[in-house]
């Protein structure tokens, strides 16, 4: 296999890691905190990835919302007699490996040099032919919210109800949320589209935040509080009982990391009511019933 084929998939896996995480910055820690699916493992093998396939691999499954972090290769597919769906891509993955020189050391042996390798492998979703033992998924029995369901459904924003990760995707333009009965309750599935919601008001298009930080940066932090905020007021707007979501301690998390700059709260405030407003003004239903 060709060096500079090798070094143009790394770079090109990097680079696409490197820009998701600018993007995207609080969905990676969400995830990563003890996310849906732990640790990306070979289907066949049952072995975890390792280093930045973990981080690749990770990306993906949040990208297209599978529900599973279990791979597997395309040979390894058809031993199994399944195959993978027409049109579907994999991810490339890559690893060390030693090979043997001709030339000899000091001892009489040859010589060994480091050697990195590519794989590409498909989520196992991606494959069919197969049966594949899926996770048991623990559904609640929440009752959506007729006014916000309302309300939602006159925005002109990009809401899909898929996946296991919420999140807002700056380079399409589009909020993603897990299904209502994935949540514990109706304020936890409302306050966090919100939060989503509350990122989304950060696009050029719209009131043209700083979107593209980094997740050790400031910017990344007040992005967070903004949306945060948004999504408690929001759910003061609409009457939803913040109670029993998890502003707080959210919050707290953040305060933290920028109490050094104790005007940086009031600024926040100033930027979240901002998004609110954008978000009741750009909808034809407004406030709570």
């Amino acid at each position: 296999m060709s060096k500079n084929i090798i070094n143009e998939k790394y770079e090109e896996a990097v680079n696409k890691l490197l820009n998701s995480m600018e993007e995207n910055g609080k969905e990676w820690v969400k995830s990563w905190s003890g996310g849906s699916n732990g640790i990306p493992f070979n289907e066949n093998t049952k072995k975890g990835y390792r280093g930045i396939n973990v981080l690749l691999l990770w990306m993906q499954s949040i990208d297209k919302g599978y529900e599973t972090n279990r791979y597997m290769t395309f040979k390894q597919a058809l031993a199994l007699g399944g195959k993978v769906k027409k049109g579907e891509k994999g991810t490339s993955i890559f690893f060390y490996t030693f090979a043997e020189s001709k030339k000899l050391d000091s001892k009489g042996e040859r010589i060994k040099y480091p050697m990195i390798k590519y794989y590409t492998v498909f989520n196992i979703e991606q494959i069919e032919g197969i049966e594949f033992k899926m996770p048991t998924i623990k559904k609640y029995e929440n009752e959506r919210n007729g006014h916000v369901e309302a309300y939602i459904n006159t925005l002109p924003i990009a809401i899909k109800n898929e996946g296991f990760q919420p999140c807002y995707i700056p380079s399409i333009d589009e909020v993603r949320i897990p299904k209502l009965e994935r949540f514990k309750s109706t304020e936890d599935y409302y306050s966090t589209l919100f939060h989503e919601l509350g990122h989304s008001t950060g696009h050029k298009k719209r009131l043209n935040r700083d979107m593209c930080t980094t997740m050790t940066s400031k910017n990344y932090g007040f992005e967070e509080l903004i949306a945060e905020l948004t999504s408690v007021f929001m759910c003061g707007e609409f009457n939803i009982n913040i109670k029993t979501c998890q502003h707080v301690e959210y919050l707290e998390g953040w305060i933290k990391a920028i109490r050094e700059n104790k005007k940086i709260l009031w600024k926040a405030s100033s930027e979240a009511q901002k998004a609110t407003d954008y978000l009741l003004e750009c909808s034809k239903i407004t406030k709570a019933a």
